[in-house]
């Protein structure tokens, strides 16, 4: 689960440096955490509501996603003060909060799987692909 946190991280950090449309890149990537984030969520509650989490775990992964919540917040934030006055403080800035973030988005993951709770498929407005017997 680390090594899925480092790539994670890595990636992000990768994806803002390599482009020359940070904006854009930022943007992109509070989009990507908030659908997961909506996906993990929902997930979760489906996964309390049908008996297969207690109140307890509930709780602690809800608890979890409140510090995710934060992170995010602060990134949106720090975009929204570089997007007003663009420089390189605040691009370090928006840069930081966005590696905080994807760390807390991976802690919530860690929570939901490690309670048994998987994310399948996002909701992007793509279908999913069909898996055809006897493929994997």
């Amino acid at each position: 689960m680390k090594r899925f946190r480092t790539l994670f991280l890595v990636l992000s950090v990768l994806l803002l440096a390599a482009c020359s449309d940070f904006e854009n890149n930022a943007y992109n990537t509070l989009v990507i955490a908030g659908e997961t984030y909506d996906a993990t969520m929902s997930a979760l509650a489906d996964a309390h509501a049908g008996g297969t989490l207690d109140d307890a775990q509930y709780a602690k992964a809800k608890a979890v996603a409140r510090i995710y919540r934060g992170a995010f917040q602060s990134a949106r934030i720090a975009l929204e003060e570089y997007v007003a006055s663009p420089g390189d403080t605040q691009r370090d800035r928006v840069t930081r909060m966005l590696v905080a973030m994807t760390g807390r988005l991976s802690e919530l993951l860690d929570c939901a799987r490690g309670m048994g709770v998987g994310i399948h498929d996002l909701k992007t407005g793509q279908p999913a692909p069909v898996k055809e017997e006897g493929h994997v």
